[in-house]
């Protein structure tokens, strides 16, 4: 295999694309956060860590690309494992900027997040079937979403009559 990234590498050249954009997207977090009240610093830095962080594993994984033609499981689950924890609690974090919020939503998204990406890496991985690990992660997935939609972070958002942050709740596809 070659050591250049070629014009016509398609894979390659996504994973580029994706890891620059996602650095220009971590640095645009970063700046639009002086220009924002104090409440949403948190929230901002976290989503700026989360977009930096993916754009590491982009560009390991374009690296691992053009030198070998493989992206390994291992490094999109890596990824996985540390991003989607992040940008789930990043609801937790907007919502205790704006009200009082129990602690126990924080670990019940931190939990129902790593239930659906480790269920989902041990069935790809050969530890569980890969029908059960998909079938757990779904359930995590569902835990997540009924969570944020008609949980206690459902109705949290619902009483919190802050307009941005029921907009960002509104907005998850």
């Amino acid at each position: 295999m070659n050591k250049l990234l070629l014009p016509q590498d398609v894979v390659g050249g996504s994973f580029w694309l994706i890891s620059v954009a996602m650095i220009g997207a971590a640095i645009f977090f970063f700046l639009e956060r002086g220009r924002l009240s104090p409440k949403w610093g948190t929230a901002m830095n976290l989503v700026g860590v989360i977009a930096l962080m993916s754009s590491i594993h982009y560009f390991y994984a374009k690296n691992l690309w053009v030198m070998n033609g493989q992206a390994p499981t291992a490094l999109r689950y890596i990824d996985w494992i540390l991003t989607f924890p992040l940008s789930i609690l990043t609801f937790y974090v907007m919502l205790k900027s704006v009200t009082d919020v129990k602690r126990g939503m924080f670990w019940r998204l931190l939990v129902g997040t790593l239930i659906w990406v480790i269920a989902q890496l041990l069935g790809a991985y050969g530890y569980m079937s890969v029908t059960l690990g998909f079938l757990v992660g779904i359930v995590g997935w569902l835990y997540i979403i009924g969570e944020l939609y008609m949980g206690d972070a459902g109705r949290t958002n619902a009483s919190c009559n802050n307009d941005s942050v029921q907009m960002a709740f509104l907005q998850i596809d």
